[in-house]
Formats: structure tokens, sequence, C-alpha cells
């Protein structure tokens, strides 16, 4: 039996293969090919791997030129000229940065060069903006206090991986605001330790600290669901048991649980883990409760996938999605890949709903402190140790999309900093089609229909031998 409802198919009023340029943002349109100067010899090698920019709805846009005039400069640091004198300026560091990047990402950087210099620019953007002194520089720069400054009290937020790290630190300040946070934990233990501590704290801030007066007790505004993400089975139960206790369609879904696991490992139902904790089971959530959410009278229901900034160095991975080759299996290069396949699957379903139902959308947190970062990077977290964001500051930007009007988050993108960001590096080779990104969401459901197959005989066998 298919894992989901049949869901009404968005059309865009404009069909992607004729959407026209005054439909892309001014920030990120490009130069005439007659505005642009002649190119050195150089400037010609290097825009041969330019960036390219994907937005839903339409198929891919010429790369930028690392010369092509203001307009593509504007796209925060995507022009490639930019992107060298970065490098450049930043020389004395690039051996340090290199040895961190075979660390953090266990790439050898002599076989990859193309991977060794996203790499490095990974680093050196990452050391500016994605530590703590980046987001108290951006926070100074155009952080606003009235954006968050809402009152949430009738709105439903469920956060996967919520008990602690950036999960948890959401559900704190979506409930400060007076919303009635849902935590997903895989840990019973674990998650009714969160619990308590986040009723105790909500009972004690709520209102002092924000302004917002709440008529419910924190105890009934938070929930514990106990469901592991990776398994398909139990998300099923967790939607069942969540719709019969008459909770509304959610209004933020934010999967924030990830899996950086090593070696390689299957589940219960023989799915490699990360791919199903980063990936299916992400996708079979949303799927479940998507019905809910195109029905619902409110019109505002927003899921946020939180991915992370490793995904930039990695191609979007469409065949072999759950890494058979055992191996060579590199847990840190397949969450990297995990994440990139995420934010291919947000522009995907902008693609597919309606934005006037319900917002996708993708966030990256930064290099936060998390308990994931400790265990699953153990170098790259003693070498940064003292320069990484809190998990507050982590959880900033999902805060921010749970609480600003709709009409300020377009649909699809992905954002950094309470900021919409570029999705691939300059001189990348990271840049996809939409056809890729329609192959991976079919394949990814196709897999999750195999394991309900599989379940399903495996019932009905048991139903056989008892009778």
């Amino acid at each position: 039996m298919p894992h989901r409802a049949t869901l009404p198919q968005y059309e865009p009023t404009t069909p992607p293969a004729q959407a026209s340029d005054q439909a892309v943002p001014k920030s990120i349109q490009q130069a005439s090919v007659e505005e642009r100067p002649q190119l050195t010899a150089a400037a010609r090698f290097f825009s041969r791997f330019s960036v390219r920019l994907v937005r839903p709805g339409a198929p891919l846009r010429q790369p930028v030129s690392s010369t092509a005039g203001a307009s593509a400069a504007a796209l925060n640091g995507v022009c490639v000229l930019p992107a060298l004198l970065m490098v450049l300026a930043r020389g004395a560091r690039l051996v340090a940065l290199a040895t961190l990047a075979g660390v953090a990402l266990n790439t050898n950087l002599r076989r990859n060069a193309m991977y060794a210099l996203k790499a490095v620019q990974f680093l050196v953007h990452g050391s500016w903006s994605y530590t703590r002194g980046g987001f108290e520089k951006h926070q100074r720069a155009y952080f606003r206090a009235e954006d968050v400054a809402v009152d949430l009290h009738d709105k439903h937020v469920l956060i996967t991986g919520a008990n602690s790290g950036i999960g948890y630190c959401a559900a704190e300040a979506l409930g400060l605001r007076g919303a009635t946070v849902h935590l997903l934990c895989r840990n019973s233990e674990r998650g009714e330790a969160a619990k308590m501590q986040l009723v105790q704290k909500l009972s004690e801030r709520t209102g002092a600290a924000t302004g917002v007066s709440v008529s419910t007790s924190a105890a009934e505004r938070v929930h514990l669901h106990v469901v592991d993400v990776s398994e398909a089975h139990s998300i099923r139960r967790f939607v069942q048991d969540y719709l019969e206790r008459g909770f509304p369609a959610p209004n933020v879904l934010v999967h924030n649980a990830g899996a950086m696991t090593s070696p390689w490992k299957a589940t219960s139902e023989g799915v490699e883990v990360n791919f199903a904790t980063n990936v299916m089971g992400p996708v079979l959530l949303t799927d479940l409760l998507l019905p809910s959410m195109l029905q619902s009278d409110s019109g505002d229901h927003r899921v946020i996938f939180v991915t992370s900034a490793g995904m930039l160095t990695e191609r979007l991975e469409t065949k072999d999605l759950e890494w058979r080759d055992r191996a060579r299996f590199d847990a840190t290069r397949q969450y990297a890949k995990n994440k990139r396949q995420q934010v291919a699957i947000v522009e995907q379903y902008a693609r597919t709903v309606s934005p006037d139902k319900v917002l996708f959308v993708a966030c990256h947190p930064g290099w936060a402190e998390t308990p994931l970062v400790q265990e699953a990077m153990p170098g790259f977290y003693a070498r940064l140790r003292g320069s990484l964001r809190t998990a507050d500051q982590g959880a900033d930007t999902i805060v921010w999309l749970s609480c600003v009007p709709r009409s300020r988050i377009e649909d699809g993108m992905l954002y950094f900093d309470r900021n919409i960001v570029p999705k691939h590096l300059p001189l990348s080779d990271t840049s996809y089609h939409v056809r890729d990104a329609e192959e991976l969401l079919r394949k990814v459901r196709q897999r999750i229909d195999e394991i309900s197959a599989k379940a399903e005989s495996s019932a009905a066998r048991v139903a056989g031998a008892e009778t």
C-alpha cells in the first residue's frame, strides 16, 4: 500500500520553462552579456567553474561569470573574483585549513583537486561566517528584535531531535512565545528529561521574557512523542497517534534530527541509518502530515529542513542513496550528501505544493556546538571549540522562520542567519537540474513503499501462521 495520500499538484502560474527574469529577485539577476568586460584568459578559465543558481520551478540558469558586474557581485560573495581574492588574502592560513579539511571531511586532497578546492572555500568562508563571531557580526548588522517578538499561543510546532542541542533550544524559544511544542525524541528517558526541563523554564520565563500572555500552563503546552525518525513503522505509529489525539495540523514542522553514524549500519528495516534519519524519515513524516496541512483552515503552515553547510562540498547523489560500497563508506560525506539531498527535496516540494497553504524552506545553523558535532566530528570540534556557535545561536534562524509573516519567506530557498544564501560555492561542480531533484524524491518514496510492502507481507505471514 502506498505510504502517502494522493496530494493535489500545485501548478505555478508561470510554467518553469517560461519563467521570466522579472521573477528573479534583483539580488540574483545576472548582468547581460553586453555588460561584461572582456575576460582575461585566466578569468575565462575560472568562469567555466562558476556557480549555477537554482530556483524552484525553473531550469538551471547560466553560470555567473566572475566579472558579471554589480548585480552578480551582490550575491554575498558568490562572484568568482571575490572568492579568489578571499582565498588569496588568506594564503598564510591555507595550509592549516587544508589540514583541517582533511581531518573534518576525511578527504584525500591530492586525489581530488575539485573536492579540495570546495573544502578550502568552505572552511575559509566558514571561518568568517559560520562561527560565533560570524553570528554576532550578522546580528549587529541586520537582526531585528521585533521579528521574533510575536505571540504564537495558537500555533503547534513539531520538532524532531528536540531533546538537546539546536532542537531543544528552538523548542524553548518558540515555547517562550506561547507556542504549543511537540518534542519528537527517539530516547524516552532523554526526551522526558528534556520535557521536564522545558516545562520548568517556560513556567519561570513565559511572559516576563517575551511579553506574551499565555492562558494555558506550561505543562499543557509541552508534549513528548517517542519516535525514531529512522524507522518508517515508528513514524507511522506517531502520526496515527498524533491525529487520533485530536492535535491540529502542525503550523511548523522542523526536521532537525540528524545522524552521522560510522561504520555503515542498517536500521531494523534494512536501510542505511544516516540516509534513513536524514532523508527518508523526514520525507515520510512530511508526506503523512501534509494532507492535514492542506485541509487545514489556518492556511499558514511551514516545513523547515535543518540542513548543514557541509552540503556545499557535495554534489546531489541520486544513484546510490545508501552508499552500498561499505568498504569505502565515509559517514561525514554521507551526512553532507544527505544534507544536499534535503535542499533538493525542499525545492521539489516547493514546486509541487502551493505556497498558499504550505511553505517549504531549508536553513543551516552554521558551526554550532551540538552533541552531534562533539560525537561525530571530534577533530573538528577540538580545533574550533572556542569559535563554535552556541546551540541557541544555531537555532536562531529556525525561530525566525517560525515567527515572521509568511510574506517575508521565499518558498524553496536556503536560509542562514535570517537571510537567503546561495546553495552552491563558487568554482564548484555541485549544480543540478530540476529532473535530478524529481528523481531523488521519487526514489526516496519508492524506498519507503518497498519497506511498507515488506512489512505488510511479513504481517500477513504472521497472521497466516497464527490461524
